[in-house]
């Protein structure tokens, strides 16, 4: 370099680190440790996990199955509800609604459903599967404008009325919901249907649940 120049730095590129090779053999050895300590830990056979493993796997390509017919748009309902604890006060609300008092102003006085009232007891747009049964068909089988109830669920009594009706698409929550609630449904009618036995060694070979209790002190 020349008097009063700075010397220049010289770069050196960094390798790429090169990956390791995991082969059956490695495999093999974790997949043996692992059901080592499966059994020594929790009392779990090797011939129980595999069953499990492969009812997931099952259960896995049955989803796939379903996913490939539940559409991914679905009916929704838009509707508006006012709940209170009793049937008597249900009853005095609907007549209220009946005289021509305000849906809102009555959402603000009397529901106990604190995510709403303040917003006149507005539930949004929803679909099958997102309220419990009683709700939802009362909310599915009413006419826009419509106000139905009292109506029971075990939150308490509700006044609904149904603001819109239209067809949607289904979020990702609300359609793996739809998928699952599909399988369940198509799941429960093959049990119903079937002749179940459960084999009398089974409980024989539950292992004991482990004692976790010093991991709470």
């Amino acid at each position: 370099p020349s008097p009063g120049s700075s010397p220049t730095a010289t770069v050196t590129a960094t390798a790429e680190p090169s990956p390791t090779p995991y082969t059956r053999e490695l495999f093999e050895r974790d997949l043996q440790q692992y059901l080592t300590n499966l059994k020594d830990q929790f009392g779990v056979r090797e011939e129980d996990f595999r069953l499990q493993v492969e009812l997931q796997l099952y259960e896995e390509r049955l989803m796939e199955q379903f996913r490939a017919q539940v559409p991914r748009e679905q009916e929704h309902v838009r509707a508006r509800h006012i709940l209170v604890e009793d049937e008597a006060t249900a009853s005095e609300v609907l007549k209220r609604l009946e005289a021509g008092e305000s849906f809102a102003d009555l959402a603000a006085e009397f529901s106990i459903d604190e995510t709403n009232r303040d917003r006149g007891g507005d539930l949004g747009w929803f679909a099958r599967g997102r309220m419990v049964p009683e709700f939802e068909e009362a909310a599915f089988s009413g006419e826009v404008g419509e106000i139905i109830g009292p109506v029971q669920t075990t939150f308490g009594w509700h006044i609904i009325q149904v603001l819109g009706r239209d067809v949607r698409p289904l979020d990702d929550t609300a359609y793996n919901q739809a998928v699952r609630q599909a399988f369940n449904s198509w799941l429960a009618e093959l049990r119903a249907a079937a002749d179940i036995k459960i084999s009398p060694d089974l409980a024989s070979r539950l292992p004991e649940p482990p004692d976790i209790s010093g991991m709470f002190r």
